[in-house]
């Protein structure tokens, strides 16, 4: 049985409870644009999507296209440019992210990855950005790369169930190059992982200023906002389901948790028991980090 994560307004005996429902319950009700739908694939919502417009059709006999279905990453694009439309940045493309760690490369003190000439190939600069950017999307910085460098004994044995340092000559180019990489970005120019990033962070500082959250009661506001900024976006009747994924990186699940002082009636759908284990990714740790 499926694990269902909620906010004070997703009112639990009133409300969908799966993809389907929501689907049936806006096409029920002729709204479309209230189910917020957010699926881990851009295949699987595409599927969604031609789904509903033959349900809708089938019903109404007219053709709809104001429905919300998205992957994290597009959703997340949405409110990032929402709330930031006066200045978002400059958001690179591959191609140009490609550019700057082949310019972070060539300047950074490297030692472990150094070459003769002080340039790498087009396959090392690749792997060496496939390698920072997954650092980056988990949430890890530098400056906890570098620290992890500082506790490095070559003594310790290395536990693969919780990790550890292998190489800290390796770790710490690394770090080196991720630090310069960031150096570069500055404030102005955006890749994918700085979205979220950013978006969390301006989230934050908001519950921070506004909102407090009472188990017992409810959302209590101590300021004169009742709603996260990113719900003046959506239609006020809007319900946001996330279902399907078998994982979260971290900045995900900071993201999800501050959908506890949405406005809209918010729900994870996570079809995981323990039992399962491994199989479903970290769902045990994204439970707890988002009931905690």
């Amino acid at each position: 049985m499926p694990h269902i994560i909620f906010n004070t307004n997703f009112k639990l005996d009133e409300m969908p409870k799966s993809i389907d429902n929501l689907i049936d319950f806006s096409i029920d009700n002729d709204a479309p644009e209230s189910a917020i739908i957010i699926v881990p694939t851009g295949k699987f919502m595409r599927k969604l999507e031609k789904d509903f417009i033959r349900k809708y059709f089938n019903k109404y006999k007219k053709p709809v296209s104001n429905f919300k279905f998205y992957t994290f990453q597009t959703f997340v694009n949405k409110c990032y440019f929402s709330l930031f439309e006066f200045n978002p940045g400059r958001t690179i493309s591959d191609a140009y992210r490609l550019t700057l760690m082949e310019e972070a490369y060539e300047k950074a003190d490297l030692k472990y990855f150094k070459s003769k000439t002080n340039k790498a190939s087009i396959g090392i600069i690749e792997k060496l950005d496939s390698i920072i950017i997954g650092l980056k999307e988990d949430g890890i910085s530098p400056q906890s790369m570098f620290e992890d460098c500082q506790k490095y004994n070559p003594d310790d044995v290395f536990n693969p169930v919780i990790g550890g340092v292998t190489n800290k000559d390796r770790l710490f180019d690394i770090a080196s190059l991720y630090a310069k990489y960031e150096e570069l970005l500055g404030d102005e120019l955006k890749d994918s992982p700085s979205l979220i990033q950013r978006l969390n962070k301006e989230l934050k500082q908001f519950i921070q200023d506004n909102c407090s959250l009472q188990s017992a009661s409810g959302l209590t506001i101590s300021g004169t906002k009742n709603k996260l900024p990113i719900d003046d976006f959506f239609n006020p009747k809007s319900i946001i389901m996330f279902s399907g994924f078998t994982e979260f990186k971290l900045p995900e699940i900071e993201f999800l948790s501050y959908l506890a002082y949405s406005s809209l009636p918010s729900s994870v759908i996570l079809d995981y028991t323990e039992i399962n284990g491994p199989l479903f990714g970290n769902m045990k740790e994204a439970v707890i980090k988002l009931v905690g």
